[in-house]
Order: structure tokens, then sequence, then C-alpha cells
């Protein structure tokens, strides 16, 4: 009878690379994943504690979990990730039931509760549902921004081999990824901390070479480390898709002083021109932090502008969390968490309109969208645009389906519904083998 696990993986992509490992491990040593969370020798929960909110989210999890166990649906609950780091004598005892807590990324710790031997080498095991799969380059970060928890969970910046790191984005474009999305803390960094270079423009050369890799996506690009170098070697290299993803946080200097971010409303606005000059096709994706200490009106309606001056086609945005641990916490002059929360929905209001004016050029035109799902009874699929990140960006669903999964296709936009688009297949310019 075959040994079944279940695995869950809250936060982040960072954190899937993560579960993924972990996932390799238990079926290297003879289990099975099971799709639900019920009949299994254990569950392993891979956790994030970066905000509140995480670990709240974390709590609820545990107890639909213990529920599980004491119907004898689960033996045995492993916890690990960015929790053992944080609050982890509360979470222990508010939940003695968890029958191990395994230290962050400690695999063969992991290995050790399962069976006491060891295998040769940990490698992943794809949770993705996609064509797709994240490469992450480096784990940890240096920029110590005032209200970010990473450091200390995660660590200084620990940039991972380059050689290494080509060879499993080969093994990965070998088992079916068709786009490899390359990530970290933050990916601009990467090479910094060992070699004190750059070394992200390499990186992508080589990633670049990979036979059977069609697209290639950056994301967490901190400002800070992107420079003319960067920019010019992305735009030499056609398999970059030109829609980057780079949390800005705020454009007021005097609140990104405070954050510090490292860089200023004219480093920003260099930077995105610097974009445009070389790549006139280029779409951003970023991030936007409302009411952290020290923001008024003045301050945010600063933002606002900013918003509406600057092309953001996706954009994120959250309320400041004050987190204990780090220096954002001891600022006195917090903006109330009402009036954080107001300015966030105000700030998404106005990109939503934004959005979909931006969303409406792509109709009568045609774009690249990589095929997730095909449905022949209704004659349509579903995808992404060459612009849209998984899971937390919009969908592409057009008519035709002489194409499949994994394949790079042509689609003619006809409308666009929210964040979505709809349009009619034209061509399939790469085919998925």
């Amino acid at each position: 009878m075959q040994k079944k696990f279940s695995l869950i993986s809250l936060g982040c992509p960072k954190n899937l690379v993560d579960s993924e490992v972990f996932c390799a491990v238990a079926m290297q040593h003879g289990y099975v994943q099971a799709d639900e969370t019920e009949g299994v020798e254990f569950c392993l929960i891979n956790t994030c504690s970066f905000i509140q909110d995480a670990v709240k989210e974390l709590a609820r999890v545990l107890k639909t979990v213990f529920r599980y166990k004491s119907k004898g649906m689960i033996k045995r609950i492993f916890v690990t990730g960015c929790i053992m780091k944080r609050y982890l004598r509360e979470i222990q005892e508010q939940f003695p039931e968890v029958d191990a807590w395994i230290p962050i990324r400690s695999f063969g710790a992991f290995e050790a509760l399962l069976s006491g031997s060891k295998v040769s080498r940990f490698e992943r095991e794809l949770l993705t549902d996609g064509p797709y799969a994240y490469l992450k380059v480096s784990d940890g970060c240096n920029n110590r921004c005032s209200y970010c928890t990473i450091p200390s969970i995660r660590g200084n910046l620990c940039s991972l081999d380059i050689g290494k790191l080509v060879k499993e984005a080969q093994e990965l474009v070998a088992l079916g990824s068709s786009e490899l999305i390359v990530i970290a803390q933050d990916t601009s960094a990467y090479g910094t901390d060992s070699v004190n270079k750059k070394l992200l423009p390499e990186l992508l050369q080589r990633l670049h070479d990979i036979e059977g890799l069609y697209w290639i996506r950056l994301m967490y690009l901190h400002p800070r480390h992107v420079d003319a170098l960067l920019i010019n070697t992305i735009a030499s290299l056609p398999k970059i898709v030109h829609a980057f993803e780079m949390p800005l946080q705020h454009c007021n200097d005097a609140i990104l002083k405070r954050m510090n971010r490292h860089y200023g409303k004219a480093d920003i606005i260099r930077i995105i021109e610097l974009f445009k000059e070389n790549m006139p096709d280029v779409e951003f994706r970023t991030t936007f932090m409302t009411g952290f200490p020290g923001e008024g009106r003045r301050e945010f309606n600063e933002l606002l502008g900013f918003v509406a001056d600057y092309r953001f086609l996706r954009l994120g945005a959250f309320a400041f969390s004050p987190e204990p641990g780090t220096s954002a916490f001891e600022m006195t002059d917090r903006v109330s968490s009402t009036t954080a929360i107001k300015r966030r929905n105000e700030l998404l209001t106005l990109h939503r309109e934004l959005s979909e004016q931006y969303l409406a050029e792509f109709v009568g035109r045609e774009i690249e969208v990589i095929v997730e799902e095909s449905y022949p009874e209704a004659n349509t699929c579903t995808g992404r645009a060459w612009f849209d990140a998984p899971e937390i960006d919009g969908v592409v669903s057009f008519l035709g389906v002489d194409c499949g999964f994994g394949d790079i296709v042509r689609v003619k936009v006809e409308d666009v519904i929210d964040i979505d688009l709809y349009g009619r297949l034209s061509k399939v310019v790469h085919k998925f083998e």
C-alpha cells in the first residue's frame, strides 16, 4: 500500500520553491503526494510569517489540519518555513499537537524524520500547474528596508552558484517548462554578496542559450540594483519578456528615506525612462505601501499623481503592517490602520480605472500568449499574455484549439473585461514539445 502525504505551501513563490524540494525528498523516500489533506501519513506545512496576516493564516490552517488529525485522517503534522524564525515559541505553545518543527530549508532534518536514511541529491518536484517553473537565484536580503522582516527570517543575501542554476534551469525546461520565472528576495542583487559584482546579466545570457526555453520572466527587481548594464542586457536577449516586476513601495523622497529603500523619486523616473528607451513596449507591475509612518495626505496625493503619470499595467497595494523587530515598528508618527486601508483602496480604485484604459489599447492587436488550458468542447483555450505573471495577474481567453498546453501563440484581442482579455487564435509561434 502506498504511503501518502500532503503538503500545504503558504506565502510567496520563493517559499514554493522550498516546498518543491521538500516534496521531492518525500517522494524519494517512497511517499506519494495526495490531492487532499485526508488519509495521509503526514501533512507538511511550509509557512510564511512576513506580516501578521500570514501568521493568522497559519493559525487557521493548523486548526483545520488538527481537526483532520483528531479524526484519524492524518497521523503526523510537520511545520517548517519562516515561522521557525519568528513567533516560534508562541505558535508552539498555541499548537502543541504539531509532531515536529523543522528548521527553515532543513531538508536533511525532514529526511531524518521520514526514514533516517540519506539520498544523494535533493531535487524539486514541481508544484506549479502551468507550463512554467520558478528559478530562485538567491535567498536572504541585504537591503534592510525599515519595515521588512526578511533579513531576520532569511538572513543576509546568499547567491546560488551560477553553474548550478543553469543546470537546474536546463532540468526544469526538460521537465516541461516553456517559461522560467527568475525570483529572489532581491533578484537584481544576485551575485553582489559573493563576488561583489552584479551577476544577473551573465546568468540571463546563459539562461537565454537553453534550448527549448521560450520565455524568461524577471520578478522582484529592487530598483536599487537596476542599472544600465542590466537593462541593456535584457534588451539584447529576445527570450526575456519585456514585463518586469519592480516593487517601488512609494514615490515620496521623505517616505522612501524612512523606508530605507536607498533611492529617491528621481532614481525611479530615471530607471523607468531607461527601460522605455531600450524597450518601447515595456510593461511594469509594481507594489506600493500606504499608511507608512509619516505619510500625510500630501505624500499620499503625490503617490496618486505618480501612479497617474507613469504607466503600471499591473499594480498591487497593501497597507503598512507594523512588524515587531523592524525599525519602522518603533516610529511614533503612525498612520491609523483605518486610514492606511482607505488609502490602499483609493489607490487600487484609481489604478483599476487606469488599467482598463491600458488594457483597452491591446484591442485589435495581436499579442503572444502561453497556453495553460484547453477546452475542445467549447473551442476555447486560456493562457497568459506575455505581460502577465501566473496567479497574480490576468488571463487571456480565446477561440481556437489548434494549440495545446505550453504552446506560445498569437491571439488577436477583441475585448477586455476587468483585468482579463478575450480574443481568437491567430497562429502558433512555438510548439511545446
